[in-house]
């Protein structure tokens, strides 16, 4: 999600009913000052953007932080949507249940990436899903759901694929690309269409430094 820097505006809640061919524009805005005293936004943004903090101005970005317990409730949130949409059978998806082996011990901070590749080793992921994880909570075993929303290619679905691979690693920088140090698992292999048996992916070792 992008956001601008410095912008601060407050939006009001505002029922809404969709119509077909009518443009959706949201709540209207209001011009409020979280801060007691503190002036209010100019008309026309003829005034500076952010004339009240710099926690205000900023407040996108840090509740998106891969490490703050804001990105973790909205990642989960949108995890169990998508298993109550599979289980209502409004979409299909794949059901991944990812685990940590004892043997590592405590997990990090980090990021868990699901990435979902043709055999074929083509680089770029058919799918992708990214989950914060925070150190000392009991995030695994964990379920995590994809689906056609993760799809990565334009146009294309999971069941345009004959054959998946699939694996999972936890990311100690918050980076899709594994970085020596990551926890990573051994690829499983699954077909596309396999929307009903769960695949079971373990995270068992270490992303070894490249020489």
């Amino acid at each position: 999600m992008s956001a601008w820097e410095d912008y601060a505006t407050i939006y009001e809640k505002e029922e809404s009913r969709y119509q077909p061919g009518r443009m959706f524009l949201g709540g209207g805005f209001s011009v409020l000052t979280p801060v007691p005293g503190a002036p209010t936004i100019g008309i026309g943004r003829t005034s500076p953007i952010n004339n009240w903090t710099d926690e205000v101005g900023h407040g996108a970005v840090i509740a998106l932080d891969p490490q703050t317990g804001e990105a973790m409730v909205i990642a989960a949130g949108l995890n169990e949507a998508k298993r109550l949409a599979i289980e209502a059978g409004s979409i299909e998806g794949l059901q991944l249940n990812v685990d940590i082996a004892p043997a590592l011990g405590d997990f990090p901070n980090g990021v868990l990436f699901v990435v979902v590749r043709e055999p074929s080793g083509s680089p770029m992921p058919v799918a992708a899903v990214r989950l914060p994880v925070r150190a000392g909570t009991a995030a695994f075993p964990l379920t995590v759901y994809v689906t056609d929303s993760d799809v990565i290619r334009q146009g294309a679905t999971l069941s345009d694929f004959d054959s998946l691979r699939v694996s999972a690693h936890i990311s100690v920088k918050g980076v899709a690309m594994r970085s020596p140090g990551d926890w990573v698992s051994e690829a499983a292999m699954l077909r596309g269409d396999a929307t009903s048996q769960p695949v079971s992916l373990l995270i068992d070792q270490l992303q070894p430094a490249t020489r």
